[in-house]
């Protein structure tokens, strides 16, 4: 008898909680999710038979969700889609996006052209016309251990800059710093902060969620301590994969940025 083959999720995915809708291109095909190979990514696990959406797919899956039930859409940095080669296509599906009349937030590590920022900046312009706004969120992990982040991710100096850059345009500016990681000295969260405290309009922090199998375990921690890591057995909170996930968090980790951001003046939030 012959094995059925495994179920591939239907693409695209509208998960919808807390009042946002999130949305994604997807996976570059069924085989490699992204361009950036982060080791921690957890959609580099169980996520990995996601599908592939076009603009038009994802807009028309969002029209099929009641308007009612979310005020803000988020392009997801899971299968970051802006990584190359589908930068200009994440920056036309925010353009797309911005026709819904909802405010709009972004993340990424990619890092855009003067033409792909033009285009944000017209399509925080029409959602502010509307009393709405547009956020350009950058996702930064680590600040001296860079095999977290391989190449192409770009370096985190030219992601800040590029913050830089976004924060003297009409759009509201984020940071992702997350997740916290047990290899990452908080040092490095210490000099993150504060390299990106006048460019950003607040900053999230999040746990890291490692698969059960110890893969991405192997990729990230090597021998690396995880003395101030606590480690659960949890599902996902914010999406609807049933797989059990390994959750690292510390609440040294947290209580630091905390306190360095409060120094500093910038609000910060947990996931």
């Amino acid at each position: 008898m012959t094995a059925s083959p495994p179920q591939v999720p239907a693409y695209p995915r509208i998960a919808v909680q807390n009042g946002r809708a999130t949305v994604s291109l997807g996976a570059l095909t069924r085989s490699r999710h992204c361009t950036f190979r982060c080791t921690f990514c957890y959609v580099n696990d169980d996520f990995k038979r996601g599908g592939r959406s076009t603009i038009q797919e994802v807009t028309e899956a969002l029209r099929e969700v009641n308007a009612s039930s979310y005020e803000v859409i988020l392009v997801s940095g899971d299968t970051d889609s802006f990584a190359p080669p589908r930068r200009s296509e994440g920056v036309a599906l925010v353009e797309a996006l911005s026709a819904f009349g909802k405010s709009v937030a972004f993340t990424t590590r990619a890092l855009l052209s003067d033409e792909d920022i033009a285009v944000l900046v017209r399509s925080a312009e029409r959602l502010r016309s509307q009393g709405k706004w547009l956020c350009a969120q950058t996702s930064l992990t680590q600040w001296t251990v860079p095999y977290l982040e391989p190449h192409p991710v770009p370096p985190a100096e030219a992601r800040i800059s590029q913050l830089r850059r976004l924060r003297a345009t009409s759009l509201y500016t984020g940071v992702a710093l997350r997740p916290l990681l047990p290899v990452v000295p908080l040092s490095d969260y210490t000099a993150l902060l504060g390299e990106v405290a006048e460019y950003v309009d607040y900053v999230l922090i999040g746990t890291w969620f490692a698969d059960a199998e110890g893969q991405l375990e192997k990729a990230t921690l090597g021998d690396g301590p995880c003395s101030t890591y606590t480690v659960s057995d949890v599902r996902m909170d914010f999406d609807a994969n049933t797989a059990t996930w390994r959750e690292y968090r510390s609440s040294e980790a947290e209580a630091s940025c905390r306190a360095v951001a409060a120094r500093l003046g910038v609000p910060l939030f947990d996931r």
